[in-house]
């Protein structure tokens, strides 16, 4: 399904992936003293895979949102990345007022408020061609893995628009990182998400069945939820060796990028003369011959 740019669920779409693209970038709070005291609370709640959202602003997201918020003006492009650097809270308060302001309009191609088409920011167009992009990659997730999902979600775009939205970005906020995961081709995370959300959609019913058991039934059904708790606790286990080890290569690249930079220090030290000479003659024209 291809969305034209003046179709109210393209509209739609496009405020949630730039509402997600900007609060998703937002760095997270840090734990309250209360979660301190418990070792083992942070653990059940946190993402399998944030890395590369909340907890870890990539460059490429950076720009974009840079880009967006400076409306294509250097001297504002200037002052965001000045402001990031001097004062993150006022910088993504800042931004997150500009999008704000300047969510999709709805109007058609012409000329619109800010200097625009009528679009929103300047590179909307880009903008529309990479949620078009990622809402058919999700779909394509969703039906991969829950083909059940994905054919209620296709009923629900025909027949009602606006829950159709609210469940996709329910849907998003579950698929989005195992689509992350398989983008960077790390199968062995993408696996243990999936299984996650299995896990959990398990958890979820059982303790559904457990509010509405009586008291005969109940020991039961906890030891089945304590079950389904102890293979949580293993692939989060898991998902942390598969950081750790992450981690020691890029250690292990750093180390190589170190020994590398001494080593040219080295050869460099000493030579200074040599170079100067070298350069000298690489820069200046060769005499003519007489």
């Amino acid at each position: 399904m291809t969305f034209g740019r003046d179709n109210p669920m393209v509209l739609k779409m496009m405020r949630i992936w730039l509402l997600a693209a900007v609060l998703g970038a937002f760095p997270a709070p840090a734990a309250t003293g209360s979660d301190k005291t418990d070792a083992f609370k942070g653990i059940w709640t946190e993402d399998l895979e944030r890395e590369s959202g909340r907890a870890k602003l990539s460059k490429e997201r950076f720009d974009q949102i840079i880009k967006s918020a400076s409306q294509g003006k250097a001297d504002e492009e200037k002052r965001l990345r000045k402001l990031y650097a001097d004062d993150q809270q006022k910088f993504w308060g800042e931004v997150r007022e500009f999008f704000h302001r300047n969510r999709p309009s709805g109007r058609g191609p012409g000329p619109g408020p800010r200097g625009t088409d009528g679009q929103g920011p300047r590179g909307g167009g880009r903008w529309h061609e990479r949620l078009q992009k990622r809402h058919d990659e999700l779909l394509a997730l969703i039906k991969e893995h829950r083909p059940e999902r994905a054919r209620k979600l296709a009923d629900l775009r025909e027949s009602d628009p606006d829950k159709y939205f609210k469940e996709f970005s329910a849907q998003r906020r579950i698929w989005g990182p195992v689509l992350e995961a398989k983008k960077r081709g790390d199968k062995k995370l993408a696996a243990l998400l999936i299984e996650d959300i299995d896990l959990l959609q398990d958890r979820n019913a059982l303790l559904r069945e457990i509010h509405r058991a009586d008291k005969k039934q109940r020991p039961k059904l906890l030891k089945e939820l304590e079950g389904i708790v102890g293979k949580r606790f293993d692939l989060i286990l898991k998902k942390k060796r598969l950081q750790y080890q992450e981690l020691r290569r890029r250690l292990k690249r750093l180390q190589d990028q170190i020994e590398r930079k001494q080593q040219e220090l080295e050869k460099l030290t000493g030579s200074k003369k040599q170079a100067i000479t070298k350069r000298v003659n690489e820069l200046t024209p060769k005499e003519k011959p007489n």
